[in-house]
């Protein structure tokens, strides 16, 4: 197979981040959503791995980390859930801006926004 993204998606150790397209010089990869996850997708035409590109395998964070045995040993005992979807997990909260407009403008609901903004009003950084 080689030194390409698909080595850590056939190994289970993608994460979803997309650097790997971000990084493709020949925007080759684009991100899809199979079985709730977003995973990458080599358009093997324009792929310029077999030439020695490797980009997106140098630079994909999920090359060499076992998440699932990290997890497993980090995640043990009685009080850890596993869901297919997200892993290994002890506890999982939901939460969002009560700011209308950092809500509306952020990713996700404005929870990190909002604490950052609390944390330069509050100056504790």
């Amino acid at each position: 197979m080689g030194k390409s993204i698909l080595y850590t998606v056939s190994n289970g150790l993608c994460t979803g981040c997309g650097i790997c397209q971000g990084a493709c010089p020949n925007t080759s990869i684009t991100m899809h959503v199979k079985s709730g996850r977003f995973l990458p997708v080599v358009d093997q035409k324009s792929c310029k791995n077999d030439k020695g590109c490797h980009r997106c395998y140098d630079i994909c964070p999920g090359v060499g980390v076992k998440l699932n045995c990290i997890a497993k040993e980090e995640f043990s005992g009685a009080d850890t859930f596993y869901n297919g979807k997200i892993g290994y997990y002890r506890k999982c909260f939901t939460g969002y801006s009560n700011n209308y407009d950092v809500r509306y403008h952020s990713a996700s609901g404005g929870m990190v926004t909002q604490l950052l903004v609390w944390m330069l009003e509050k100056k504790t950084y």
